[in-house]
């Protein structure tokens, strides 16, 4: 099986902030910068056909203006935040060859949920880079609260495979795990359990939903320092017996910041 590496500097470019060009109406130098990761940076940030204008507020001071009490307004966080994460999101790992973590389970039929997924870096990265597989026999679930990144994935992912099964599911207070009609061949769950509110109660749903002998991919950073803001309290509460969890249902098999697991048998 072939694997993409690594595309040459300008196609990489391209790949990650040409459709921001296209959606927002910036240039290629706008969405560099918009995209770009500093401390207490106070962006610009456009607006779109789904979202306001954001602009002189750092990420921080979006989350303080607006009580954070209820589960719902931490989500609305998201709505609040306008484009920022798209930017963000879309730059980072914009060169990261995903196909190391997943293709071995690549195949006609597959199924793929990306939970919490943003703007579906990893779906977008198989739509742009097929292999030996039919794209349209594949189903792919995206998860996510509502916001502008949920909104632009739709976008770019309708727009380059209009025939593909995309099923988006928006989390609410109210609807807080996706009632799905499918098992996952490949279960995705990137810089995401640090935010929810349940991830213990979300990651038993998944190992539900997981096929025999199904990919995990997870992220959760042991981090160092206090939760606050997005990264909420109830999830580090929750954190020690989630890895417990995750660890008695699959086992390990790549080590490091992204870890890649297989349902046991």
């Amino acid at each position: 099986m072939i694997f993409f590496n690594r595309l040459d500097n300008k196609m990489e470019a391209g790949m990650w902030y040409q459709d921001l060009c296209e959606y927002y109406g910036v240039s290629e130098e706008t969405a560099i910068e918009l995209g770009t990761r500093k401390s207490g940076r106070r962006p610009s940030l456009p607006s779109s056909p789904t979202c306001k204008s954001v602009s002189g507020k750092s990420f921080e001071e979006l989350w303080d203006e607006k009580p954070r009490d209820t589960i719902q307004q931490k989500m609305d966080f998201y709505k609040d935040i306008g484009a920022w994460q798209v930017f963000r999101q879309c730059n980072y790992r914009h060169n990261f060859n995903y196909s190391s973590l997943i293709y071995s389970q690549l195949k006609n039929g597959a199924s793929l949920v990306e939970y919490g997924c943003g703007v579906a870096p990893l779906t977008n990265y198989i739509i742009e880079n097929p292999q030996n597989f039919d794209i349209k026999s594949m189903k792919f679930s995206l998860v996510d609260v509502s916001g502008e990144h949920l909104e632009f994935a739709k976008w770019r992912l309708k727009k380059k495979a209009p025939d593909v099964d995309f099923d988006f599911h928006e989390i609410t207070s109210d609807y807080s795990i996706p009632l799905f009609n499918r098992k996952f061949d490949i279960i995705c769950i990137m810089d995401v359990l640090e935010h929810l509110p349940n991830p213990y109660v979300v990651m038993q749903y998944l190992c539900e939903q997981a096929n025999p002998n199904a990919i995990l991919v997870e992220t959760w950073i042991n981090k160092d320092h206090d939760a606050g803001g997005p990264d909420l309290q109830e999830a580090q509460d929750q954190r020690a017996n989630t890895m417990e969890l995750i660890n008695a249902n699959f086992d390990l098999l790549k080590k490091g910041s992204i870890r890649v697991r297989r349902k046991k048998g």
